[in-house]
């Protein structure tokens, strides 16, 4: 039975039997094969990382202007690498395709009473386009417990070794203002970036809305949707 397919293959014309070889070629597992290849690894240098001052083992206490205090108990700091594909399988293409190993680093605070937790990350942001990337720092604020429907409020902005600026891709401010110097409460910070926080799940208590950071010291401060501001008080390493 073979022999006589492939003879009747032969007897075609040359046309013919060039569109039937590109047919059987395009079924066929050898031509239309998915291939993965990693085309970068991303990871920050150690300049990079001091963008975020937290080894994660610190104390923070913040106060508000009435000596209220909310003690945040750092969780640890850690870093890991995910990889990043080119098309995700299922919405118009069946193959990944090429990917990007990344890091993130990953930092975590917890408040002694479990009622609020800060996270920063650092990531990147990465275009298959004109391989591209660009460094994000991110931060995150819960409103605990998880288990009462808690409030969520975050911000996503670029950075660069010694610099903040907003993140293009936002289109909009989310890097408010930069202090040369600022007060909080009752003490004063210098070289302090206002940042506004975005919310992103609706619960039921109350949120950050407003973050003020420092390359060199960290979250200085922060307000909340009740107009509350909170400020470093003390930092315990």
């Amino acid at each position: 039975m073979l022999f006589y397919v492939v003879e009747m293959i032969y007897k075609m014309k040359p046309s013919i039997y060039f569109l039937l070889i590109i047919v059987i070629c395009f079924f066929s597992t050898g031509c239309n094969k998915c291939t993965e290849h990693k085309i970068a690894v991303l990871q920050f240098t150690p300049k990079e990382q001091l963008i975020n001052p937290y080894n994660g083992h610190e104390a923070l206490i913040f106060r508000n202007l009435n000596g209220d205090s909310i003690n945040l108990i750092g969780q640890g700091r850690s870093s890991n690498f995910t990889n990043r594909h080119e098309h995700i399988v299922g919405n118009s293409s069946d193959c990944p395709g090429d990917f990007i190993s990344m890091e993130r680093d990953l930092t975590v605070f917890l408040s002694k009473d479990n009622l609020w937790q800060f996270v920063i990350i650092l990531s990147y942001d990465f275009s298959f386009t004109d391989l591209k990337s660009d460094n994000t720092l991110l931060f995150d604020e819960y409103t605990l417990p998880l288990e009462k429907n808690p409030s969520i409020s975050g911000a996503q902005i670029n950075f660069e070794t010694d610099t903040i600026f907003d993140n293009y891709y936002n289109h909009r401010d989310t890097l408010l203002q930069f202090h040369k110097s600022i007060s909080l409460g009752l003490k004063t910070f210098n070289d302090i970036y206002e940042i506004l926080l975005v919310e992103q799940i609706y619960g039921n208590g109350v949120w950050a809305t407003t973050l003020y950071y420092s390359i060199k010291q960290g979250i200085v401060g922060f307000r909340t949707t009740e107009d509350e501001l909170w400020y470093l008080d003390n930092k315990n390493i």
